[in-house]
């Protein structure tokens, strides 16, 4: 039998959680600290209950058996708790956002294995912002636009990447898209000599966009919610979570980062590789892992609307 923990009330002032009838039996609330709180009510389990996990941003515990008050009234039940150990708001509305999505399969009295099975896929995300950040905000910005402003949103977000080990950012079939960013209004860009040298047979793109700070701009966290707003709840939601893999430790002070909206519209544009200046495929024996600036020149051919389409 399993081990049964006791509890006169697991919260007050809890609210149901989620949409659709599926949801009716998860709830939240928020801690004295402004920590949010999800309770997930679930059967008992078939055998021992899932091991708990108490980590810098997240804590979970499975097994907690007690009552519940709701504005529907008292629930009494055993339930699953995770609590969300930060109180950026950003933060708070990826948790929520992200932990309905992954419960949202669940049925309404899921085994407690079930709910750890999901809840482990959120501990993965959140133990990125313990690591140092995959790419600069600045070019999580850019990415970001051209991503908000593509032609065919769902395309575009599925090819998107967020490995940094990855040449490209966006990769669809045989077309390839490479964004850089300059904040001085100059076509210079840093590339690896491998980027500039694609296999046989792929299309390969550099989308130049200028970047520059502003009070009156939008934040990482804008476009992300305008991407969504466009986009079905899974694609969304792995966008969501790619956003906050790639800010990682950089996740809290990235919406001091605003850029101007209407440079970068203005200044966007997508140079086929073949018009990149480029040093040749074949590097002296000895050479490798070689990296250098580009000055893209002016009259190299630029064009504003969207390869592939």
């Amino acid at each position: 039998m399993p081990v049964k923990r006791h509890s006169t009330a697991v919260a007050v002032n809890a609210y149901a959680f989620g949409t659709g009838d599926d949801f009716v039996r998860h709830f939240a609330f928020n801690t004295e600290q402004g920590h949010p709180v999800l309770l997930i009510e679930t059967c008992l389990p078939v055998g021992a209950y899932p091991a708990s996990l108490k980590l810098e941003n997240l804590t979970v515990f499975h097994g907690y058996e007690g009552t519940m008050n709701s504005p529907e009234g008292e629930v009494t039940g055993v339930f699953s708790i995770v609590e969300c150990r930060v109180t950026d708001d950003a933060l708070i509305g990826s948790f929520l956002r992200l932990s309905s999505h992954f419960l949202n399969g669940l049925p309404e009295l899921p085994e407690p294995r079930a709910v750890a099975i999901e809840v482990r896929k959120l501990v993965q995300i959140f133990q990125a912002l313990r690591q140092p950040p995959a790419k600069s905000i600045q070019g999580l910005w850019a990415e970001l636009f051209v991503l908000s402003n593509s032609p065919d949103l769902p395309k575009w977000a599925a090819a998107w990447h967020d490995d940094p080990m990855e040449r490209c950012d966006f990769a669809m079939q045989r077309l390839r898209v490479e964004v850089k960013s300059s904040g001085n209004r100059m076509r210079q860009h840093y590339f690896s000599h491998e980027q500039l040298h694609p296999p046989s047979g792929i299309q390969l793109w550099i989308a130049s966009v200028f970047v520059e700070r502003s009070t009156a701009g939008s934040d990482c966290f804008e476009l992300l919610r305008r991407i969504q707003s466009r986009l079905a709840g899974g694609v969304g939601f792995e966008v969501e979570s790619k956003v906050i893999r790639i800010l990682g430790a950089d996740y809290a002070k990235a919406r001091a980062f605003t850029f101007d909206d209407e440079l970068a519209k203005d200044s966007l544009c997508f140079i086929p590789i073949e018009a990149i200046p480029r040093i040749p495929d074949e590097l002296p024996e000895g050479i490798s892992e070689l990296r250098y600036t580009v000055l893209i020149p002016p009259s190299a051919s630029l064009q504003s609307h969207y390869p592939g389409n």
